[in-house]
């Protein structure tokens, strides 16, 4: 039998027993938890750290479009107002976006705005880091007409004040900077600053296409497209339908069948053709179509509100010049350039002799070279193009 003080001794022993396994689990809770803790402090200043750096290069490639976009409008304006070509459009534009002058005179509106403008401000922001940010070798070319690029070489270092972590990145920075919506100088260079004209695209998937082939036609007209034939108008509307047997009433028709109308002006046996013209409507939104006796054709012809509305269009290939060489109204041509066209009307209201007989693709009507154009069926008649442009444009079967 046990007595009171081995009874102790047991229940001492169970207590211990008991107690052990408690204990040790609190010690490795405390140190599993000291240990968590502090490695999921050091990945939030990694993770915040690498934030940082991303945020700082982000809005460094931003300050290159804002300053490379001043850049421009500065060596345009200057361009526009003295009426003078630049000797270096390149050099003028790095010597903007790194000092803010034009042969060392300070330009307004780059006030602000250089690269070393845009440095301070980024490392002045307040992180809670050390960071630092530089660049070197700046070069400008052009990209793709629409754009021209800025490379440079990028630098930036951002770490915690305990060095617990840090990143440093050495990487080449390409950036686009758009011309659109800048003044071409070629246009007031060439008309002693009477005409202007602003980089706006040209919208269109496509410059001309012939939508359907009839198997006879007659005359040539343009019009809006419509489907009702209860919908006369001989002045705009060029009726699309299956039948066109007693229409009459329109500007033209375009008919699947070969019943002749009443109208001077039409394609018949153009298979598909309400289909087909419907589709072509709907995909560009431009619901005017041309009908051609020469081709016994219907077509689409969006390239004609690059007239009246001034579009530009770019190609990859041989094409008119890109904005750097037209500050420096260099007018020959170059790879992935720039091109449109002039509005004779607009010239010859402002007072400016015109060419007539040359090409309306504008860097060769600037010319100094002579660029003979054709008339081009479905275009206004004061307009003309030149053969290797036609073909360019999908002209070329509308070339008188």
């Amino acid at each position: 039998m046990f007595n009171d003080m081995n009874k102790g001794q047991v229940y001492s022993l169970i207590t211990i027993l008991i107690a052990m396994p408690l204990l040790l689990f609190f010690i490795f809770y405390f140190n599993f938890t000291q240990t968590t803790t502090f490695g999921s402090y050091e990945k939030i200043i990694a993770d915040q750290i690498h934030d940082v750096a991303k945020d700082m290069e982000n809005d460094f490639e931003r300050a290159i479009k804002i300053s490379g976009k001043r850049a421009l409008l500065a060596s345009t304006n200057d361009v526009v107002i003295d009426g003078i070509p630049l000797t270096d459009s390149i050099s003028i534009i790095e010597e903007l976006m790194l000092n803010g002058s034009i042969e060392g005179n300070a330009h307004i509106l780059m006030h602000n705005n250089t690269l070393g403008d845009w440095q301070e401000s980024i490392l002045n922001i307040p992180v809670g880091f050390n960071i630092e940010l530089d660049y070197n070798n700046m070069q400008i070319q052009n990209y793709d007409g629409f754009n021209f690029k800025v490379t440079l070489n990028l630098t930036i270092h951002v770490s915690d004040k305990h060095s617990i972590a840090k990143i440093d990145r050495n990487m080449q920075k390409e950036v686009l900077v758009s011309v659109e919506n800048i003044e071409d100088v070629i246009f007031p260079l060439n008309t002693a600053g009477f005409i202007s004209r602003v980089i706006t695209r040209y919208p269109y998937p496509y410059y001309t296409k012939k939508i359907v082939i009839g198997t006879q036609s007659s005359g040539q007209c343009s019009g809006n497209v419509t489907f009702n034939p209860s919908d006369p108008s001989p002045s705009g509307k060029i009726l699309v339908t299956t039948d066109s047997a007693g229409v009459s009433g329109f500007a033209g028709v375009v008919s699947e069948n070969i019943e002749i109308p009443s109208v001077s002006c039409y394609v018949l046996g153009a298979t598909g053709a309400v289909n087909e013209i419907n589709e072509t409507v709907l995909e560009l939104g431009f619901d005017e179509i041309f009908l051609d006796e020469s081709t016994l054709s219907a077509w689409s012809l969006p390239i004609k509100t690059a007239l009246s509305n001034k579009y530009y269009f770019h190609f990859e290939g041989q094409s008119g010049p890109d904005i750097l060489d037209r500050l420096e109204e260099d007018l020959t041509q170059v790879t992935n350039g720039l091109e449109t066209f002039v509005n004779i009307p607009e010239i010859s209201s402002a007072g400016v002799g015109i060419k007539s007989q040359q090409t309306c693709v504008a860097y060769k009507y600037f010319s100094s070279q002579t660029n003979n154009g054709d008339p081009v069926r479905g275009l206004p008649s004061w307009f003309k193009i030149d053969s290797e442009s036609a073909a360019k444009y999908g002209l070329d079967q509308l070339t008188n």
